[in-house]
């Protein structure tokens, strides 16, 4: 842990166990204080041909990180051709007929976005808008074949050595079965084997056009010249045909729908379905994840991993946030036979949540902060959240008026929130139990 992530350890500790969270000291107004003066720091530069950059320079980091969005992911994935998105996701580390490159960057397909990550030196920035720029324009698909061995192995790993991918790609086929959310994002063995370097082609001329994609640069680097960069390897670029947006099905709540299978692991999930990122309660329900999962005094923590009963507790957004999705619960069980205990306890904190004090709703938004704050001391934290926040919310600055939301968050948001969503009748559940 860095030096400065310790301070802003050390920080919230004290301002919410030690100093009185009711009035002593308003940790709320230094997060609303270091965000507007994080938003001043950031350039957005539009090119005419739809992409977008947002730079935010910072003198005191050694190297700058580059977070290159395109807003296309598996959704966009041909009924009959599941898992295009995640291979040429694979097939654009593999360069063009000029420039031929491997595997220099992180990346990762999702429902939402597929998105590749890179940190550089300062002086690499310009060899990087030129392969870049190529590889947008001129990608071959070399070892194709090779690859989608690759790729096979990984959907066999993946699964052999995470029973949960498994319990989780069930349940989501079951929560959403008429909707591309419903879809793997690697496909099965057989669809991968049915891929071809003519569907990737067409994805590739299709999808991954200008207009799709947010590039965010933050680092060490001369603004100036930056700019110069951007419109010289970029601004040139044909914007292509206007992608249009994925038809999603909304769920229709359901008598209790679960999904149970036998696996490695003692796993129950525990999924209730949610709103878009873009809606109001998203933000009450961020609150809730923070009172249910974030510390060692969470609520599930203390009833299930201090009591004995899991080793772990955690909640996720499934699969996606641009739709309606799943808030979910995951717990791991120590014992098959609990399971059926621990969901009891699950919908018990939850009806729970219509009665918590002002106080422990205090202490969940300054856990929130102090994630912003950390997110702010880190590049590649930044980098990502000012590209969700420009992607999902059509404006970056967005993030920087999320303390503001959560400081708007009322005792009655939650007690609405939990009415409205977290009910049995609109939830799903995955049981996986142990054949050990």
């Amino acid at each position: 842990m860095t030096p400065s992530k310790w301070f802003n350890t050390i920080w919230v500790f004290f301002f919410i166990f030690i100093a009185n969270p009711c009035g002593a000291f308003d940790f709320e107004v230094l997060t609303l204080k270091l965000s507007q003066r994080y938003e001043k720091r950031v350039n957005k530069i539009a090119l005419k041909n739809g992409m977008t950059f947002i730079l935010f320079y910072r003198k005191e980091s050694p190297t700058v990180t580059l977070h290159i969005r395109n807003r296309v992911g598996s959704v966009y994935d041909k009924p009959d051709q599941i898992g295009t998105a995640h291979m040429l996701e694979h097939m654009m580390a593999k360069g063009t007929h000029r420039i031929g490159i491997q595997n220099y960057q992180k990346a990762q397909t999702s429902k939402d976005s597929t998105q590749y990550i890179i940190t550089l030196a300062p002086q690499s920035l310009e060899l990087w808008a030129k392969i870049e720029s190529d590889r947008m324009q001129n990608l071959v698909f070399r070892g194709f074949y090779k690859e989608r061995d690759v790729i096979l192995e990984e959907r066999l790993k993946t699964y052999r050595n995470s029973p949960m991918n498994l319990l989780k790609e069930k349940l989501l086929k079951k929560a959403f079965p008429d909707s591309p959310y419903g879809q793997s994002n690697i496909g099965t063995a057989k669809e991968i084997q049915s891929l071809s370097p003519s569907i990737l082609r067409a994805f590739y001329k299709d999808y991954y056009r200008p207009k799709n994609f947010i590039i965010t640069i933050v680092g060490n680097f001369n603004p100036q010249r930056m700019s110069e960069i951007i419109d010289q390897y970029f601004a040139s670029i044909p914007s292509g045909k206007q992608t249009e947006p994925v038809k999603m099905t909304s769920h229709r709540p359901m008598n209790k729908k679960n999904v149970s299978i036998e696996g490695k692991e003692n796993i129950i999930m525990v999924g209730f379905y949610a709103p878009p990122a873009t809606d109001l309660s998203a933000y009450p329900l961020r609150v809730i994840k923070a009172i249910l999962i974030r510390s060692v005094q969470s609520r599930l923590y203390r009833s299930l991993v201090a009591n004995d009963l899991a080793h772990s507790v955690r909640v996720y957004s499934l699969p996606g946030v641009k739709s309606t999705h799943l808030f979910t619960i995951i717990v791991k069980a120590k014992r098959n036979y609990f399971i059926k205990s621990i969901e009891k306890i699950v919908f018990s904190e939850i009806l729970m949540l219509k009665k918590i004090k002002k106080r422990e709703l205090l202490r969940a938004k300054y856990y929130i902060y102090d994630d912003f704050i950390r997110d702010l001391s880190s590049d590649i934290a930044l980098a990502g959240d000012l590209s969700y926040f420009e992607d999902v919310y059509s404006d970056w600055k967005d993030f920087f008026n999320f303390p503001d939301r959560i400081k708007q968050v009322k005792l009655k948001d939650i007690q609405r929130v939990v009415d409205q969503y977290m009910v049995s009748g609109n939830s799903i559940a995955g049981i996986m139990r142990s054949t050990h």
